[in-house]
Order: C-alpha cells, then sequence, then structure tokens
C-alpha cells in the first residue's frame, strides 16, 4: 500500500511538473529542445502505429493464447502441488539435515527433581485409574 501511494504520488507531482513547464513554456513564447521533441514525436507516433497494427494480429491468438496460458497454469499448479507434497513428506530429514544435533539421543538428567519425577508411579494415591 505505501508503494502504491508513494508512486502515486510521485505520478502526481510529474504531471503537475510537466503542466508548470508548459505553462512556463507559454509564458515565455519559446520552446526548449524543439529536435529531441520531435524525435521523440516521431518515435511515439510509431510505437502508436506498431500498436494499432499488434492489435488487429492479437485477436487472431486469444483462442490459443488462453488454452497455452491456462495450460501453463495449470502445469504450473500441479507442479507446485508435487514440490509441496514431497517437501512434506521430507521435511523430517530436512529438519535433521539442518539442525546441528544428527540422530538426537536423550542424556540421563542430572538434576535430582527430574530423576525423581521420573521414578514416580504414574497412577494417583487412591488407586483409581485417571478420569474414572
Amino acid at each position: 500500500m505505501a508503494l502504491a501511494t508513494t508512486i502515486f504520488f510521485i505520478s502526481l507531482a510529474g504531471l503537475a511538473g510537466l503542466f508548470g513547464f508548459k505553462l512556463w513554456e507559454n509564458g515565455r513564447g519559446q520552446m526548449p529542445w524543439q529536435d529531441a521533441r520531435r524525435r521523440i514525436d516521431e518515435h511515439a507516433h510509431r510505437t502508436k502505429e506498431i500498436m494499432l497494427v499488434s492489435v488487429v494480429e492479437l485477436e487472431k491468438l486469444p483462442p490459443y493464447l488462453l488454452l497455452f496460458i491456462s495450460t501453463s497454469i495449470q502445469r504450473g499448479a500441479i507442479s507446485f502441488g508435487y514440490l509441496a507434497h514431497w517437501l512434506g513428506r521430507r521435511s523430517h530429514a530436512l529438519a535433521d539435515m539442518v539442525s546441528h544435533k544428527h540422530r538426537f539421543q536423550r542424556k540421563e538428567t542430572n538434576s535430582e527433581f527430574l530423576k525423581k519425577v521420573i521414578e514416580h508411579p504414574m497412577r494417583p494415591e487412591n488407586g483409581r485409574v485417571s478420569g474414572v
């Protein structure tokens, strides 16, 4: 959003600058860079002619172009699905490869409290099974 806003205000400032430049030209009665403007205008007219001719040619393409685009998008989505599935299956191997603890094995704890908790029986004092 910030990028779009920035581009909008830069474009707005550019338009204001062009209108100000045109107002300055009309006020002074002179036109700087006439040769460059003439070349740019010729280039713009050639570009417009090419665009008009290409519109006629592009009208012939859409059925084939749309088929090509839709097939490309479909194949890309299927390939992305295969990649995501493969990454999901291989995620544990990837995590093991990235981790510095290959083949992690739990060591015995040094804490006396944790040793007592581990040795303590896991049933209530009254002998009932929990939840019943």
